[in-house]
């Protein structure tokens, strides 16, 4: 029993920190991987005091790196938290928050998941830019093998979610980036938003990569 416990114990730490890949080898190889990505299954959830430019609290869907979602919502409207029902097509987003009639905004207005599957301006980007990486562990993301990275990465890819405190060109991340195909899997971003004394934090997660997405925009009656 002694050797067993012992033997569970093992198996249960970590790595050591001088067996696991350079945190720059895999944020590169990462960068690589998504710019390979064309759609993805996700999930967002935001905490901390509430961001200035979209109500969302929390989101799960599906999305396309050509502007196309499909997703659940919970947003605040007049302080009240909703779920909604959101499609981002055409460049057009319906949202339906009570009944059963979608209303209609610029996809401007509205932040639109979709951008973090840009080649250009998503975790592609961020990836590829990332700085001062740390590789702390080796972990499972639902069920997945991954990496556990921290690093500094720009704030430009939040720049369509919230306006950010002065001094926040970027921010430590802490990234999760799949052992076999290098894809990111989670993301925990925290920022501060102006007149803020605490961190409002982004958590994503992706997955399901490269299934088609078909979205079509709702019937108008």
């Amino acid at each position: 029993m002694a050797l067993l416990a012992l033997a569970v114990a093992a198996c249960s730490k970590s790595p050591p920190a001088s067996s696991l890949p350079a945190a720059s080898t895999i944020l590169q190889q990462s960068s690589h991987a998504m710019t390979n990505v064309t759609s993805a299954h996700f999930t967002l959830n935001i905490t901390g005091p509430a961001v200035t430019k979209v109500p969302i609290k929390s989101a799960t869907g599906d999305m396309d790196r050509y502007g196309n979602v499909q997703a659940s919502a919970s947003v605040t409207e007049l302080g009240v938290l909703l779920n909604a029902n959101v499609i981002i097509t055409g460049g057009t987003i319906y949202l339906k928050l009570v009944g059963n009639k979608y209303t209609t905004e610029p996809a401007s207005d509205f932040y639109n998941p979709s951008l973090l599957l840009d080649p250009n301006q998503g975790v592609a980007s961020l990836l590829g830019q990332a700085t001062n990486g740390t590789t702390l562990d080796r972990e499972s993301v639902d069920s997945t093998p991954s990496y556990k990275v921290t690093a500094s990465v720009p704030t430009a890819v939040l720049s369509g979610l919230t306006d950010l405190a002065p001094g926040q060109d970027r921010v430590t991340a802490t990234l999760w980036i799949a052992v076999s195909g290098s894809r990111l899997l989670k993301a925990i971003v925290p920022f501060k938003i102006p007149g803020a004394k605490t961190d409002t934090v982004v958590t994503a997660t992706l997955g399901q990569f490269n299934v088609p997405v078909s979205v079509t925009a709702p019937s108008s009656s």
